[in-house]
Parts: C-alpha cells; structure tokens; sequence
C-alpha cells in the first residue's frame, strides 16, 4: 500500500523505471513498451493527485482519499491500456507464419512446458498433436 510519504519516492522510480525501459528502443521488446505505458499511467495518476492536494503547488504526501482516487484512476487505465496490448499482440500473431507449428515461436514453448510437467508415459502422438496446435492456441488465449 502507499503510505503518505510515499508518493514523492514512488513517482522518481516510476519515472527511472519508464527511462529504463525506453532507453533501450528501438532494441527492446515489447514489454518493455508495455511497462513503460503502464508506469506512466500511474505516474501521471500520482502527480495529478500530488499537484491537485495544494491549490496548485506540488504536495508530498497523499491522503487517503487521493491514494485511492489515483489507484482506481490508474488500475482504469492500465486496464484499457492491456486489453489494447493483449488484443493487439493477438491480432498481429494473427498470419501465416505464426499459425504454422513448423515456424511458429508457440510450439517451442509449449513443447518445452509438456516436457517439464507432464508426465513420460504420455503418448507421443498426443504431445505431437498438442504441439502442433500451440499457435492457435496461443492466439485464442491472448485474444479472449
């Protein structure tokens, strides 16, 4: 929980963790733009919050009522903002060579995750099967 003298503290390493995350582009994954939305959408919730609690000059403590209003305002956002990234990592994972077990990053991944938690004495043939449908799944389980 954010205590009142935390939000001077939470905003720096937000805006430190931000920078990290986008000093690496164009070189970085996804994620990482992902992280950087999500931080500054909270971010930018704590600083309203902080600007809004002293007629106008910046404030280092919270009450409670503002914690909670910036908390329910970011977990709004990031909300939106990850059913956007979610929905449209599935929409572009969405041709022909994801969709292919042969080429897909998918099958490797669940091949992996069979091998490690299911048992040895599963046939072949039905880890061959669930290997090969690992794309689609993927994309279905990203797009629900």
């Amino acid at each position: 929980a954010l205590s009142s003298g935390w939000p001077p503290v939470l905003c720096a390493a937000l805006a430190v963790r931000i920078y990290a995350n986008c000093e690496p582009w164009p070189n970085a994954w996804e994620s990482h733009f992902w992280c950087a939305q999500t931080d500054a959408a909270l971010l930018l919730s704590l600083v309203a919050q902080l600007l809004s609690g002293s007629g106008g000059g910046l404030s280092i403590s919270l009450s409670n009522a503002q914690r909670s209003f910036a908390l329910r305002d970011a977990n709004r956002v990031v909300r939106w903002q990850l059913a956007f990234f979610y929905s449209s990592a599935a929409l572009f994972k969405l041709n022909s060579s994801f969709l292919d077990h042969r080429y897909s990053c998918a099958s490797p991944y669940v091949a992996q995750l069979l091998t490690a938690y299911l048992p040895d004495t599963l046939s072949l043939p039905l880890l061959a099967s669930l290997v090969a449908a690992a794309p689609c799944t993927v994309a279905l389980g990203e797009s629900v």
